[in-house]
């Protein structure tokens, strides 16, 4: 058993990154029963959003495809969109569930703030931090556009390389700097989480960046390219040579594939969202042992 497993060695020893990252996959493997009693709930009905919106997004894209029409095309988005926000809410519910759950456990903490509250102080954090997300996307999108108007066309591929690049390090330095500690910081702050995420993760942002690769990047990576190995058998097997209406539309009717995509990225986010909380926990907890 990993010292993480137990409240005494939390709060008799030094921060560790590798005691942090071995104590969240053991709390998985040995509670797994308990999490999932836990969070089975809102983490079934979000596999339920999530092929809802496989469906329909599938579905009317297919329409889109065959008869373009902006009114179709802004459904599509749409419905895509609001359902998205359905099951990020359901997975935002299931992760304050799983860190009271970590406080209890292994931190052996027993009040807290009620559980609406600390859920929607969550979500509340989330949202903004997506907004921040959508926010730089836009401006980087903006002076991508601007730079490649008043450059050579030849700098065009390069520019727009530049701007992916961009792109991506912002979603990983607000990963990395706000998200991670987002569920333990919903027990104690009302308000400015992202900001106080901001001063925690100051002069530490190597540990949360190895602590965010171990318990978010790899375990959903490694479930997503094992699903896509499971689901290759059930796509149509003509889909390759198709059109992409033909295929798209052959996808919106394929149940089965729909199922298993949708099953595949649930359990993927699911034990990245798992893992993510427990690591958030102990990790908080143990920059609070220092003074933070």
């Amino acid at each position: 058993m990993t010292p993480v497993a137990t409240s005494d060695d939390l709060y008799h020893a030094e921060i560790s990154t590798f005691r942090i990252i071995s104590g969240a996959y053991v709390y998985l493997v040995s509670r797994t029963g308990s999490i999932l009693g836990t969070v089975w709930l809102p983490l079934a009905a979000a596999a339920v959003v999530l092929l809802l919106m496989f469906k329909s997004y599938f579905s009317l894209l297919a329409i889109y495809l065959a008869q373009p029409d902006a009114r179709i095309a802004s459904l599509t988005v749409g419905v895509a969109i609001a359902l998205l926000f359905v099951w990020q809410f359901l997975y935002v519910i299931a992760s304050a569930r799983l860190a009271g759950f970590v406080y209890r456990t292994v931190l052996g903490k027993t009040s807290f703030p009620e559980k609406r509250a600390v859920a929607a102080r969550l979500y509340a954090a989330t949202l903004r931090l997506v907004l921040f997300l959508i926010v730089a996307c836009g401006l980087d999108v903006a002076a991508v556009t601007l730079a490649a108007r008043s450059l050579a066309a030849e700098h065009a591929q390069a520019i727009a390389s530049a701007g992916w690049i961009f792109a991506a390090l912002i979603f990983v330095v607000l990963s990395v700097r706000c998200a991670m500690l987002q569920p333990a910081l919903a027990f104690d702050e009302n308000r400015m989480m992202l900001r106080r995420a901001w001063q925690v993760t100051h002069g530490r942002s190597w540990m949360f960046l190895i602590l965010w690769l171990a318990l978010w990047v790899a375990p959903f990576l490694t479930l997503e390219v094992l699903g896509e190995v499971a689901i290759g058998p059930m796509l149509p097997a003509a889909s390759a040579t198709l059109g992409i209406v033909q295929t798209v539309r052959d996808l919106a009717t394929n149940n089965l594939a729909l199922f298993s995509i949708c099953l595949t990225l649930a359990m993927s986010s699911t034990v990245a969202m798992i893992l993510t909380t427990i690591g958030s926990c102990l990790s908080y907890e143990e920059l609070r042992r220092t003074g933070v």
